[in-house]
This record gives C-alpha cells, structure tokens and sequence, in this order.
C-alpha cells in the first residue's frame, strides 16, 4: 500500500473531476468521451500523534472554474509543543512544558 498509515476526511462533496471547463454551470463532461465523474483530487494526512491533528473542514472549490478539476481543500488544527530552544519557546518562557501551541498550515500542490 503506498498510503499506509494516512488518512482522509469524509467527502461530503461532489466528485471533483471531469468537469466541462466553458460551462457557466458545473456540469460534468459533456464531450464525446463522456468520463466519469471521480474523485481525483484528495487530502490524505497522517500524523504520529494521532490526537495532535485535528480535520476541521474538507471540501472542494466548486466556485472556481479554470481547469476541468475543483481544487479540494482541508483547514486542520495542528497541535504541537515547541522545543525548548526554539525561538517560539524563548518568546513565551513563561509557558508551562505541558502546555501546547497551535498552527495553520496550507499547502497547495
């Protein structure tokens, strides 16, 4: 298995591929080929800590109409306890060790 270990939302949305690109409405492929509909565009995550990666939001951008695809996005909370001598750490020395910090990350590929 090539994704061993990562882990996906519930969709709760629309396939996100094959979508006709001149449509002013989504409407999936009308051309002689007629594809499919499928999911093609995903967010797989894992984390070693499962209860440090939090899923607050999965879904597709149907608003955007530049490709034959909608972008699919995933916002996550990331908790994560910085390094003693991280700079992070150095700014809020005052903090107890069991306390944790969290971040937002976007990555787009």
């Amino acid at each position: 298995e090539v994704f061993r270990g990562f882990t996906e939302g519930p969709i709760t949305f629309r396939p996100t591929y094959k979508f006709d690109t001149d449509a002013e409405e989504d409407v999936y492929d009308t051309s002689q080929k007629r594809r499919i509909p499928a999911y093609t565009d995903r967010v797989l995550f894992r984390s070693s800590d499962a209860d440090a990666l939090r899923l607050l939001r999965y879904d597709s951008c149907p608003q955007i109409r530049t490709s034959d695809h909608k972008p699919v996005v995933a916002e996550m909370e990331l908790l994560f306890w910085p390094s003693v001598d991280s700079p992070m750490w150095q700014r809020n020395s005052r903090r107890s060790v069991a306390s944790a910090a969290t971040s937002s990350i976007c990555s787009v590929m």
